[in-house]
């Protein structure tokens, strides 16, 4: 049948800590947006309408390079937050548009269950054990009788007729509206406020004589709930991606798209892009917030066990992302800078951060048995000049296995780092080298299925984690190339531990922790190994005949 899809995506995410400020439309689950979960749901010619209003221009953005080629019509909320508003004065915004049987849901509203057309009026339900945050339906013989709109759960039993099964028939906020013009009258006569907004159930109502049936849906999740965003989240990706607040990845419609909270990490990627052009994705579309590109079909280096494979990896990147390039000394004394503010600066920065927000309290622990000093005196024992004396290469990043692909017709590199420290031009080679060696010791698959443990009690630190055999052989061939290719791979070692260290307060407790404890027994563990072959050097040299 002829019908058309309505999305209410004006309100503001105020329930999901995860991404607060952010339109609850475009929030991701897994890597779909839940606006994206919504339209494919539904065949690819049907009329859309979309009511934006909370950072509108956000959500304009993502539809435009999410679906180019649907026929969707946005429709400016502009006082989406004042009082009155609210999803029934959203959807009466709309009415112009929706002169036709269709559909109407709010923009949190996931189901997994297939949806019906509007051959009939029906009412989305589902169960719930509290009703003080929905409108829930009194029915008989599966039609509605009566609903209630908000009202606590003591109250609901005492004055509904079917009070045994009143709780499954919670309006998840989805419906089918047949006799769209009764629906229409009722909502325009009756803008009554319920808690400060207007509600769908105003229109609703009116189609009672006329019949409304509910319809329940046994996998609904509301994802503008903390609960229900998290479990949407298990029940479709499986905790397929590790979540970061600032940084969205989505997979639509054969794209890739990247969102970032910062526009001028948008602005320095897409540079970045065109000085690694061959090299990394071309860009197909960006916005001051996003960019994309075409998916690209391949394995991630984490995935791929051969030891030949990665030999020409590593000459390959000493060909494109490692090459050295040649500065004046100027320059050079302007590019150790960038290495202090890269390695030095961030580590104390991060490390602060860390100790704040986690309240550890820098002191000698006991990490796996063993006695590690505080963290600051194990920093104070760094040979700084050295990590500042880098080598300026192109660079990649975030050299790392889930941001290499192995292609058809070779390599792919993804999700290049905007800048290092503050250049587009040039960064350390050692970073990169960094990047690859912490994440051949930790793979982001390992933390997704959370095969890693941190126990902590009273100063003693234990942790332990999954090895992957391959990454384990592609580690020491790494350090053989770095070797080989007369690099200094103690001060790799160091840089690799500071990167635990760094990356610690980016990321979710327990991981956070996790990282921050290896980092630190990392850095002891080096030191020391460094410590003790200086002194038998130094042993050598002073008894030269004993050897």
């Amino acid at each position: 049948m002829d019908y058309k899809l309505c999305i209410l995506a004006a309100g503001k995410n105020e329930r999901v800590s995860y991404a607060e400020d952010f339109p609850i439309a475009i929030l991701p689950i897994g890597t779909s947006s839940a606006l994206s979960r919504i339209i494919n749901k539904f065949p690819r010619e049907l009329e859309i309408i979309i009511a934006v209003g909370y950072k509108s221009e956000l959500v304009k953005d993502f539809i435009r390079i999410a679906y180019p080629d649907r026929k969707i019509k946005i429709v400016e909320i502009s006082f989406w937050d004042a009082p009155g508003s609210g999803p029934g004065k959203s959807l009466l915004l709309c009415k112009n548009y929706l002169q036709c049987p269709f559909i109407f849901t709010s923009a949190d509203t996931i189901v997994a269950d297939a949806i019906p057309e509007p051959s009939k009026n029906w009412v989305g339900v589902s169960q719930i054990s509290d009703s003080s945050h929905y409108c829930v339906a009194d029915s008989e013989n599966g039609f509605v009788t009566k609903l209630y709109d908000k009202i606590d759960t003591p109250s609901l039993l005492k004055v509904c007729k079917n009070y045994k099964t009143i709780l499954n028939n919670a309006f998840i906020g989805m419906a089918g509206i047949f006799d769209y013009e009764t629906f229409w009258n009722g909502l325009e006569r009756n803008q009554e406020i319920e808690k400060e907004e207007m509600q769908v159930s105003n229109g609703l109502s009116e189609l009672i004589a006329q019949k409304i049936e509910t319809f329940t849906f046994f996998n609904w999740f509301d994802v503008g709930s903390e609960a229900g965003y998290n479990l949407a989240n298990r029940f479709f990706e499986k905790n397929a991606v590790i979540a970061k607040p600032d940084e969205f990845l989505y997979f639509e419609g054969g794209k890739v798209i990247k969102y970032f909270r910062e526009k001028e990490i948008v602005k320095q990627r897409v540079e970045r892009s065109l000085k690694l052009r061959g090299i990394v994705p071309e860009l197909v579309d960006v916005a001051p917030n996003f960019y994309s590109y075409n998916f690209i079909e391949g394995k991630t280096l984490a995935k791929v066990n051969d030891v030949a494979m990665f030999r020409e990896l590593l000459d390959y990147a000493g060909e494109t992302v490692w090459k050295e390039k040649k500065l004046s000394d100027d320059d050079f004394e302007n590019f150790r800078l960038l290495c202090k503010k890269a390695y030095y600066n961030k580590t104390m920065g991060r490390v602060e951060k860390m100790h704040r927000e986690q309240g550890i309290k820098d002191v000698e622990e006991i990490i796996n048995g063993e006695k590690v000093p505080k963290l600051s005196t194990l920093l104070s024992e760094i040979n700084w000049d050295g990590i500042f004396s880098g080598v300026p290469v192109t660079f990649h990043g975030d050299f790392q296995p889930e941001n290499i692909l192995i292609c058809d017709k070779g390599f792919q590199l993804i999700d290049w780092r905007h800048n290092f420290a503050d250049s587009v031009e040039h960064g350390d080679i050692y970073y990169d080298f960094a990047k690859l060696h912490h994440a051949l010791i930790v793979t982001h698959d390992v933390i997704r299925k959370n095969q890693f443990e941190i126990k902590e009690n009273n100063g003693v630190i234990s942790y332990d984690f999954f090895l992957k055999s391959n990454l384990v052989e592609y580690k020491d061939l790494f350090e053989k190339f770095v070797v080989s290719a007369g690099y200094d791979l103690d001060k790799l070692k160091i840089v690799s531990a500071l990167t635990f260290i760094n990356i610690a307060p980016l990321h979710h407790t327990p991981y956070n922790k996790f990282l921050y404890y290896l980092g630190k027994y990392s850095l002891y563990k080096e030191l020391k190994r460094q410590k003790e072959y200086k002194a038998i050097e130094s042993t050598k040299i002073e008894n030269p005949l004993e050897n």
